[in-house]
């Protein structure tokens, strides 16, 4: 038989054998979703063209993965962006918060802190600067994600942070979701599930309960044992908002940590030192001791990548205040 027969033969069968894939498929009933972005996987094939009967093959191989396409095999694999909501990022940023302030406790949780005032306030830094907005944080969710590790948890949460100083932190957060919607107005949120960051795990879980008034926010952070933990709690009633942060070991509160927003004055609450935090100029601002009236200036230099405290005529210097 002649090659021009064999192709000929060859041909036949295929066109015999193919399913008719295009006449399938109904174009008006599929719907584009913009949220949804899809990623092929994607299989290189090398040949040689010698000759046209490795043409054909080529075409054997693309009707064959056609065929595994419409029978239902894995091939194309899907991952679903979400959007993130506003609720989604309070959570985001007090996972980060919660951790900051249990970082910064670490090696005296149960102990009263004798440094000076200047150092105290220091060690509480990154979340005053949370609360002037000095930090960004960035959110993206993945619906059914593809880590086997956490596969029984159905959403992903990327979460990267920049300090000041433009230091870039990244966390993960795996977890579960339920959504209750009473009416237009009343809205639940629960979450509960993992957070990684550098390779280690901690449990986290939220409630969420707001309406067009008011809003009440409750995340909890903790590792294996539930009764060392930190909980951060934020209520919001018209222009008000009131954050509230606490570290408990063996159940005992050790730490209380309290913002205060109103008018777009913040004062802040470390156990019993109260101190309000008033903008002066570009990156300079006024700390004042609500308690004895004392005034400190802290100045942001975000070329050395310093904080720079003035009392009293001289100036006390405070390096990057690591995010953990």
């Amino acid at each position: 038989m002649k090659e021009k027969d064999i192709l000929k033969t060859i041909k036949k069968e295929i066109e015999n054998n193919t399913p008719n894939v295009i006449n399938k498929i109904d174009l008006k009933s599929i719907e584009i979703d913009k949220e949804v972005y899809v990623e092929k996987s994607r299989k290189k094939f090398r040949f040689n063209l010698i000759s046209s009967i490795s043409l054909v093959m080529v075409v054997l191989v693309f009707v064959i993965v056609l065929s595994f396409i419409f029978r239902g095999n894995n091939i194309i694999s899907k991952e679903e962006k979400v959007v993130v909501t506003k609720k989604d990022q309070i959570v985001a940023n007090y996972v980060v918060s919660g951790m900051n302030v249990t970082s910064n406790n670490q090696s005296s949780i149960s102990k009263i802190v004798s440094d000076s005032e200047i150092d105290y306030f220091n060690k509480h830094l990154n979340i005053v600067l949370e609360y002037l907005e000095l930090t960004t944080t960035n959110i993206s969710i993945i619906k059914k994600h593809d880590n086997k590790q956490y596969d029984k948890y159905e959403f992903k949460m990327e979460v990267k942070v920049k300090d000041v100083f433009n230091k870039e932190n990244e966390y993960t957060l795996y977890y579960n979701e339920d959504r209750t919607i009473e009416d237009d107005d009343d809205h639940e949120k629960k979450m509960e599930g993992i957070l990684v960051y550098q390779s280690k795990e901690y449990n986290f879980k939220s409630e969420e309960e707001y309406d067009t008034d008011e809003s009440e926010v409750k995340v909890i952070i903790y590792e294996k044992n539930y009764r060392n933990r930190i909980e951060i709690e934020k209520e919001i009633e018209n222009d008000e908002a009131e954050y509230q942060y606490t570290i408990f070991e063996n159940d005992n509160k050790v730490k209380e940590i309290k913002i205060e927003i109103e008018d777009e004055q913040i004062e802040i609450t470390i156990d019993e030192l109260k101190y309000q935090v008033v903008k002066k100029d570009l990156d300079t601002y006024n700390i004042i001791n609500l308690d004895t009236d004392d005034v400190f200036e802290l100045f942001i230099d975000r070329e050395q990548k310093k904080y720079i405290y003035r009392t009293n005529g001289k100036e006390i210097v405070k390096t990057v205040n690591i995010m953990l």
